[in-house]
């Protein structure tokens, strides 16, 4: 659901028009999902079988990993089946070979299928991990002043590439990717990161001035000073680790308090960045009085973290969503009137108006939850029996909810199409939102 200009609902062409139903993408009807990833304009997922990994969406700088060249018309082998087919009944303006998904062909990196374990998306760059441990990426990255590369070499990687690790020799177990970033997770709790995205403070490592070649070091993978780490999470251009006690580290840029990390960090300011992992300190997240317990979430109660551009959500073991980051973009799921003048944790505008909420804040009226995602100014929430509630950034309708005004504080989506559906997954991108039912 969502904007699909770009054809990054994978439902071919809707006539420019955005999509307010959530609508099931019919070609991926019957197939089995292992992994999904949404990137900003494309999205990746992994089926169990010889479909492997498929992708949807824009192809500008490599991110769907495959040939989509279209002479325009309209009709097309979109399956690859060797039988054309009609993209969406008659011609089209979006290239259907982007618009449906399309299988990567792995070709002479000998994976195969069954040899992958998880798939995640950046803005425009793809990365899988296998099951013993090895990364392939293909697309590219866009730094702040333009500059394209997939590697210190390579403007743009059409096909899937190995990516070397030169100090690790444990292997990766998970990743995460920020826009122009990307984290690694080890078998020992490592996390590595590199990319093209590194001056506030994304790769969670300083590039030292005397170091001629920042662009080959920000390249390499490289581990950051953490230790016993259990699972990573990104956002834009800020990213998280948590650790086997259940603290949160967090770093990267903090312009909106997007980090959770403290004041003290100039959090608001427009430079402001955390630019080595540092803790984030919130007694909120567990029940006063609980006892330390060694299980998920360990002493802070967090199992997992999602993060859009500037703002972040994290969900507790008791189905619980805090958030922080940016307050008057409507991603964190209050009102504005729910914070007094005199609150510390609020950052305010000149005029007086709540900007930016520091400490990670329970959001009130929400039942108990199993999954939070973040697009980039959107939040999704998939409740224990499988509602979806959605608030936030609403132009594209990307939140479900019909009419293009922003939603607030979280609605529910009570559309017909999902009445008796399960849901058990979300993702989203800049201006859309993927949901997976419940196989």
């Amino acid at each position: 659901m969502g904007g699909n200009e770009n054809g990054e609902l994978g439902i071919g062409d809707t006539g420019g028009r955005d999509v307010a139903i959530p609508t099931v993408i019919k070609s991926l009807q019957g197939k089995r999902i292992k992994s999904v990833a949404v990137g900003g304009m494309h999205c990746a997922i992994l089926v169990e079988g010889e479909d492997g990994v498929m992708t949807w969406g824009v192809n500008d700088l490599g991110a769907l990993g495959r040939d989509t060249t279209w002479d325009g018309g309209a009709m097309v082998d979109v399956d690859g089946d060797g039988d054309t087919d009609m993209s969406n009944g008659e011609e089209t303006d979006l290239n259907p070979l982007e618009s449906r998904p399309g299988k990567v062909d792995f070709g002479g990196t000998g994976v195969r299928s069954e040899d992958i374990k998880q798939v995640v998306a950046g803005d425009n760059g793809t990365w899988i991990v296998t099951w013993d441990g090895n990364v392939y990426g293909w697309g590219s990255m866009r730094s702040n002043d333009g500059v394209e590369l997939f590697s210190e070499h390579v403007k743009i990687q059409k096909t899937p590439t190995l990516i070397n690790f030169p100090d690790e020799k444990n292997g990766i177990s998970k990743l995460a990717a920020g826009t122009n970033h990307v984290l690694a997770l080890t078998e020992s709790g490592s996390v590595y990161t590199w990319g093209i995205a590194y001056e506030q403070g994304q790769l969670g490592r300083r590039l030292m001035a005397r170091n001629r070649n920042k662009i080959s070091n920000a390249f390499t993978p490289r581990k950051l000073a953490l230790k016993n780490i259990k699972d990573i999470f990104s956002g834009s251009h800020h990213s998280f680790a948590l650790d086997k006690d259940g603290a949160v580290w967090a770093w990267g840029l903090n312009n909106y308090g997007q980090t959770g990390v403290l004041a003290s960090k100039n959090a608001g300011e427009d430079s402001a960045c955390v630019m080595v992992p540092d803790k984030i300190h919130c007694a909120d997240w567990s029940k006063p009085g609980e006892e330390e317990e060694e299980e998920e979430g360990g002493r802070s109660g967090v199992v997992s973290i999602a993060a859009g551009n500037k703002h972040s959500l994290a969900l507790t073991k008791d189905g619980k969503c805090f958030a922080w980051g940016q307050l008057n973009g409507c991603a964190l799921g209050f009102k504005l009137s729910d914070f007094d003048s005199g609150d510390p944790n609020v950052v305010r505008d000149y005029r007086g108006t709540p900007r930016i909420l520091k400490k990670p804040t329970r959001i009130p009226n929400l039942p108990k939850l199993r999954y939070v995602a973040t697009g980039g100014e959107h939040s999704v929430a998939i409740a224990e029996d499988g509602k979806v509630y959605t608030w936030g950034f609403n132009n594209s309708c990307q939140t479900g909810h019909s009419g293009g005004d922003d939603i607030e504080t979280p609605k529910m989506i009570d559309r017909k199409a999902v009445v008796d559906k399960v849901f058990v997954w979300a993702g989203a991108g800049g201006m859309f939102t993927v949901l997976a039912e419940e196989a």
